[in-house]
């Protein structure tokens, strides 16, 4: 018995994609998917997704999670690109209801929505969608509850792919996608798409803030790029053909003052689809060679090496938009160049951890597919214990060892990476329990809680392993945000190095995060590394080579954009979990007598979690 109608949900399905891919690898569901027999929802509050639920007529509180099985963005732009995965599977209700509602079809003309339409299909379609993995290993996570009592587990109540109606999201960090596009436009305009803010939603319904090319009045120009700073070059020493030039590739850029572009006394283009920019100017600047930029995964390695050497290279990049416009008199060349740095489309957004320069911009969709999860609610985030100070160092250093266990046994599990793990993405719950137990590698720990066990959430950038299958969100796909992360299966490309999922990603990520709450200036980080959970913390954002892989010395950025996320894959390999087990730390929570260990292992055996017992488990459901 389900009544769901309270949530804004029509269309619903309990099959998707992912499960008649399980299916069809002969993989059993009822363990993993099975649900309560009743479930009845008692209140829903849309403006935080929570309420009460009966469960087998137990009353519960519960947090529904609407995951789009597209890209908001692109989809309230029509933006998608077309690609080709390997997929017969079809998600009918929702495909449906994308090819026949009637409310769709009238935002556009038939031959508009119906070539969308092909564009999309695939994605709702893949069974790797982000959507589908993140409540794919939400469900894992929940086995690991019904077989093992495993306490950082989420319980899940329920899953169903769905059309979602008044879908809110924030979009703050984006407004560069969606500023003058005239799909976003049309559909404010036609009440799809709404701000919340007065003055955006008055902004977007005043088509005459649409600025249009008069060469063709259906296509928007003055975007991001455009409001980048114009290199101007003089006229000296040019030499180019404009008829042989096609602008696929910068093979090399060598420019010995990076931070003041201004003018570059020799732009020299040859015809092999490549252009070199150098600057006779011999002034220095204190800038490092580790500011190089690659997509060429197989310079990463060797071009990390933190040299003095005052020049920035850009070697083979590609996808770089640059426009040239020479003046009547051929005096000069103003060259725009958009270099797409973060990923495919030249932005990379990280929804959960947002910069304190984005500004909140939420909207609401009428429409968008979504798979719906609905889970045990949680109290709040790690982020939030921090921002308001309602955490001190022994509270943070149980949470730590609490995560450090969590991606463990997730790793062990599943060989699971979570590889977007920070401070919003760990929540926790109230507990009675003054303890949690563990057991691990003949060590007993005895670990005070303060009243809080921590989960981790937010799986839809994971890589896991199950029944013998790799899965992984097709995040990591070509020309999606997390494109170029990795080089390995389902999304192998066997012409590039192969690099795999990381187990020391996740901890460098998450003290990537929480770095900033404790270190204002580099100055501070020596004094700083005289408290032990900061020292720890400070130690996971240095690599192999022992470099801060978050700033210079001098305190910038060392790795804008995504590029950070690809420089931990390859070059931090010493922050496992199972490493960070053996830090000394944490040895103030080892039982040490061996004849206490015995005498508590007897006496609390049902509260002991044994994590060694997870490569029984790992041969059950993995082999």
């Amino acid at each position: 018995m389900y009544n769901y109608e309270s949530l804004q949900v029509y269309n619903i399905s309990k099959n998707n994609s992912l499960k008649k891919y399980l299916l069809q690898e002969s993989i059993d569901l009822n363990n993993i998917f099975k649900n309560y027999e009743n479930i009845k929802i008692l209140n829903y509050n849309k403006n935080n997704n929570c309420g009460n639920i009966l469960l087998d007529e137990k009353e519960t509180k519960y947090f529904v999670k609407f995951s789009p099985l597209v890209d908001p963005i692109k989809y309230i732009t029509n933006n998608y690109i077309e690609q080709k995965v390997e997929s017969n599977n079809e998600n009918l209700n929702i495909e449906k209801y994308l090819n026949n509602d009637e409310y769709m079809m009238s935002l556009h003309n038939n031959e508009q929505y119906e070539e969308n339409m092909k564009k999309i299909k695939n994605k709702i379609n893949y069974p790797m969608n982000c959507a589908f993995i993140d409540c794919f290993f939400t469900y894992l996570s929940n086995l690991l509850k019904k077989e093992l009592n495993f306490n950082h587990s989420l319980n899940v109540y329920d899953s169903f792919t769905c059309i979602k109606n008044d879908f809110k999201i924030d979009i703050g960090d984006s407004l560069g996608l969606v500023d003058n596009n005239k799909e976003m436009y049309k559909n404010v305009k036609q009440n799809f798409v709404s701000f919340n803010n007065t003055d955006f939603q008055e902004m977007y319904l005043d088509t005459n803030n649409i600025q249009l090319d008069s060469d063709d009045e259906d296509e928007f120009i003055n975007n991001s790029k455009n409001n980048k700073p114009l290199i101007k070059i003089n006229k000296e020493n040019i030499d180019i053909s404009l008829n042989e030039i096609v602008f696929d590739e910068i093979e090399e850029i060598d420019i010995s003052n990076k931070n003041d572009i201004n003018e570059l006394n020799e732009l020299s283009i040859s015809n092999n689809n490549s252009l070199k920019l150098i600057n006779n100017d011999d002034s220095s600047n204190d800038d490092n060679s580790d500011e190089s930029f690659t997509d060429n995964e197989d310079d990463y390695d060797n071009n990390e090496n933190e040299n003095d050497n005052d020049e920035l290279k850009l070697v083979e990049k590609k996808n770089m938009n640059i426009e040239i416009e020479m003046d009547d008199d051929n005096k000069s060349i103003e060259s725009n160049i958009e270099d797409n740095l973060c990923s495919s489309d030249g932005s990379y957004s990280d929804e959960s951890d947002e910069s304190e320069d984005d500004p909140e911009v939420f909207i609401t969709i009428k429409k968008i597919p979504t798979e719906t999860i609905i889970m045990e609610k949680c109290e709040n985030t790690l982020d939030y214990l921090l921002e308001e100070e309602l955490i001190n160092m022994e509270e943070l250093k149980s949470a730590l060892f609490q995560i450090i266990i969590n991606l463990l046994c997730y790793q062990k599990a599943f060989k699971m990476t979570h590889n977007d793990l920070h401070t919003n993405n760990i929540m926790f719950i109230e507990t009675d329990k003054q303890y949690l137990w563990y057991k691990y590698n003949k060590k007993m720990y005895k670990v005070p809680t303060f009243g809080k066990i921590y989960k981790i959430i937010d799986f839809g950038r994971s890589i896991f392993s199950f029944k013998g299958k790799s899965f992984a969100s097709d995040s990591f796909n070509k020309n999606e945000d997390a494109d170029t992360q990795y080089n390995c299966e389902p999304f192998f490309d066997d012409s590039k190095k192969r690099i795999e999922n990381n187990f020391s990603f996740d901890l460098c990520r998450l003290g990537c995060s929480l770095y900033d709450f404790f270190i204002e200036e580099e100055d501070d980080v020596e004094e700083m590394k005289k408290i032990p959970v900061i020292n720890m913390i400070i130690s996971w954002v240095y690599d192999d080579n022992n470099k801060n892989i978050l700033y210079k010395a001098d305190g910038s950025i060392r790795y804008p954009g995504f590029k950070i996320y690809k420089m931990i894959s390859r070059n931090v390999h010493n922050h496992s979990p199972e490493i960070e087990m053996n830090n000394k730390l944490f040895d103030d929570y080892i039982i040490k007598d061996n004849k206490k260990v015995k005498q508590l292992s007897n006496k609390y055996s049902n509260k002991i979690f044994n994590i060694n017992k997870l490569d029984e488990f790992y041969e059950k459901w993995n082999l």
